[in-house]
């Protein structure tokens, strides 16, 4: 049996999940949220608001009646195609999550990015005491959250620019943890709503960095297992391999399956091919495996050259290999980043950014990723839990932060032991 631990000055961590249709007022979603977490008169340091479906549209006026009535320090959210809280995931339909957190000795320092052409971004992003200010001047963080409008922020690609949010982060704020998602409501620039207090956009990102008395636990579940072996890049430019071990790309892969097993091969079929960056491991006495890559999607191929192109750009002398994904693979890595918490205290609370792609568009059945945590985490009542279905998952590998695709990315947090 796990042992809570339970400290004077503690953490505390309360969920609510709500779901409805367009006749309900902002008003009474907000009641019923509230009722849920048991939290009336309290002022805590963070809520986290999260909406989907008509309650998306009406995100200003229930954001505004959750302010009014919690009023907590900060309140952060956004709008998503689905959301999900400890015990289940509404997926496309009318729903609102929040998770509001307790946090003595806990510094929260909430800020908003944004800029409306790339000269800005870059100077934001260029220069660590720009992008400390507009941070709000955080002092040693130990994680930043962060919610992203898809269409308009430079969360992982260099571009024109040069550089990127998480390269900033990845820079200026080395070896802390980046968790969030990309708002998913809408598949158009403007059709997602960020929410910080009591301000609202439609563009750039929010968030905000915790710093002090609490212990934060980040899994990062690509889905993916890795097939055949490692290659070498010998040659790409940009997102294009042109290389592997000195072959085309195209006749690696092609001898590579004619190695698989059957199961393998319907694999590839049915859920397409993913390939690996290893960002640990490669030399000759520490080969990369299960969880050291960087998973991106094969786009395509040509049959003339026989490159490949995926997407992310590489180098030549990185490390490679093919995955698979399926949702078998899934709930078993998942299940396998889970597996140290049974060692660990039970935690006050968790926040989940998962993909879009997850859900009952991966497994037979709903709730999944839910109920893997739960099951993972929880003793006799639910782990209290809250997020998203995003458009694209931030969280660390190996000590740095990426942008993935299909991937459950999760924080955990715990008083800090003293």
């Amino acid at each position: 049996m796990r042992m809570t631990i339970m400290e004077s000055h503690s953490v505390h961590f309360r969920a609510a999940l709500v779901s409805g249709d367009q006749h309900d007022p902002p008003s009474a979603v907000a009641h019923a949220l509230l009722e849920q977490i048991g939290l009336r008169t309290a002022q805590p340091e963070l809520a986290i608001l999260c909406l989907s479906g008509d309650f998306a549209v009406a995100a200003r006026a229930l954001a505004a009646s959750i302010e009014s009535e919690l009023r907590p320090r900060v309140l952060l959210g956004c709008t998503a195609e689905s959301v999900l809280g400890s015990a289940r995931e509404v997926e496309r339909a009318t729903a609102a999550s929040l998770l509001v957190a307790d946090l003595p000795n806990v510094t929260v320092t909430p800020f908003a990015l944004s800029a409306s052409h790339l000269s800005e971004w870059s100077t934001i992003l260029g220069d660590a005491d720009f992008f400390a200010d507009a941070l709000g001047m955080p002092k040693d963080p130990v994680l930043f959250i962060v919610l992203a409008d898809p269409y308009s922020t430079p969360i992982d690609a260099t571009g024109e620019m040069g550089i990127s949010v998480l390269q900033a982060f990845n820079s200026f704020y080395p070896g802390v943890p980046v968790v969030g998602g990309m708002a998913s409501t809408g598949p158009f620039p403007g059709s997602n709503t960020l929410i910080l207090n009591n301000t609202f956009s439609q563009y750039g990102m929010v968030g905000v960095a915790l710093s002090g008395d609490i212990d934060i636990d980040v899994i990062v579940s690509q889905g993916c297992r890795p097939i055949g072996v490692p290659h070498t890049v010998t040659s790409a430019r940009q997102n294009s391999i042109m290389g592997l071990d000195g072959e085309k790309p195209v006749l690696v892969i092609q001898h590579m399956v004619e190695l698989l097993d059957e199961d393998d091969r319907k694999l590839l079929q049915t859920g397409g091919l993913y390939i690996g960056r290893a960002v640990r491991g490669g030399g000759p006495d520490d080969a990369p495996g299960r969880g050291d890559f960087l998973v991106r999607g094969v786009m395509g191929s040509d049959s003339r050259t026989g490159a490949i192109m995926i997407g992310d750009a590489t180098e030549p002398g990185s490390i490679i290999q093919f995955h698979v994904r399926d949702a078998r693979t899934a709930e078993e890595d998942l299940s396998l980043s889970l597996a140290p918490q049974a060692f660990a205290d039970m935690p006050a609370g968790g926040l989940l950014f998962t993909c879009n792609g997850r859900g009952t568009r991966l497994f037979d059945h709903p709730n999944a990723d839910v109920s893997l945590i739960q099951g993972a985490l929880a003793d006799d009542a639910p782990v209290p839990l809250g997020g998203l279905f995003c458009a694209g998952e931030i969280g660390p590998v190996n000590g740095r932060n990426y942008l993935h695709a299909h991937t459950a990315s999760l924080a955990l947090f715990r008083s800090r032991r003293v």
